[in-house]
């Protein structure tokens, strides 16, 4: 199977399009390097082991912040929307993934082993996301099961697929095992809060992504998300830590940057098809966020 790259494909909802791996193995693994990755909130109905190599960073996943170190480790459970960023004061992370659908382990729906085992712990909110520790015994069983997982589906190794198949069945009967215990130090808020939170970004993101080229307000975002306006703030800081406005500016920034790689349009009519109305200010903001100007981005 090898290495895949680490790109990130989503629709205007930000449910994540890619593939990973194939029909007949559903399961690829990445290498990510922050700075240089530049992660897009997203959700995918796959299942997701993440695992610090080396620096810190900030996880934002569930409507919940996590601080990640190295050695450290988390569970995303499906349909979870989440993003990363480097932890403040860091200036290099580097981090594993696996992605992974859960019919590799469960084979079909309505089988002892989803019924039994994938079922509740993919319908459990207060699963939605696990922090793994070193420090931790059973934890440090799954982090070492994921980082076997990894070598063995990135170096292609005779038997990738049966190896890889049973580590994380083990990790997984590991999680179903400890799921009544929340053992991350955070306090959890109640479950119903954060599916109606992760409902609601959803429906932000959606009119973000549909609406990125007008002009768009506080009020609208907040009427997007039948919320109010200091709802709507709250949202943003407790799911991606950030503003609402800050990320439609990123957004913009975002496409603007991927329309000068993939298009020749002039650099105006795309600062103009991105929502930006003085070309003096696209300019300035593209460069503090990529390093170069739009004409300079371009010619790399």
């Amino acid at each position: 199977m090898s290495l895949s790259p680490a790109e990130s494909h989503t629709d205007v909802t930000n449910w994540e399009t890619k593939a990973h791996g194939t029909h007949a193995f559903p399961a690829a693994c990445y290498l990510t390097e922050l700075p240089g990755h530049r992660f897009k909130a997203h959700w995918h109905t796959e299942l997701e082991f993440i695992t610090v190599v080396n620096g810190q960073i900030q996880l934002y996943a569930g409507a919940r912040q996590f601080l990640l170190s190295e050695g450290m480790g988390a569970f995303l459970n499906t349909n979870v929307l989440h993003t990363a960023e480097l932890a403040e004061h860091c200036r290099h992370a580097l981090l594993h993934h696996t992605v992974f659908h859960p019919r590799l382990i469960g084979g079909y729906e309505g089988s002892i082993f989803w019924e039994k085992y994938l079922d509740p712990l993919m319908t459990d909110a207060e699963c939605s996301v696990r922090i793994f520790r070193p420090e931790s015994d059973w934890q440090q069983k799954i982090l070492a099961l994921h980082s076997n997982v990894w070598k063995s589906i990135a170096q292609d190794a005779h038997g990738y697929e049966m190896t890889a198949r049973n580590d994380l069945t083990q990790i997984l009967f590991a999680l179903t095992d400890h799921q009544e215990k929340n053992t991350t130090k955070e306090i959890l808020p109640p479950a119903r809060k954060l599916l109606k939170n992760q409902a609601r970004m959803k429906d932000i993101l959606q009119y973000i992504h549909e609406h990125y080229f007008e002009t768009i307000t506080l009020e609208d975002l907040a009427f997007a998300g039948d919320t109010s306006k200091s709802g709507c703030l709250r949202c943003f800081k407790e799911s991606l830590g950030t503003t609402p406005l800050q990320y439609v500016k990123r957004y913009r920034l975002q496409t603007a940057a991927n329309l000068l790689r993939d298009t020749d349009w002039q650099i105006s009519e795309i600062g103009s098809r991105c929502g930006f109305e003085e070309m003096g200010y696209f300019s300035a903001q593209f460069r503090q966020m990529y390093g170069a100007t739009p004409s300079e981005y371009r010619r790399t």
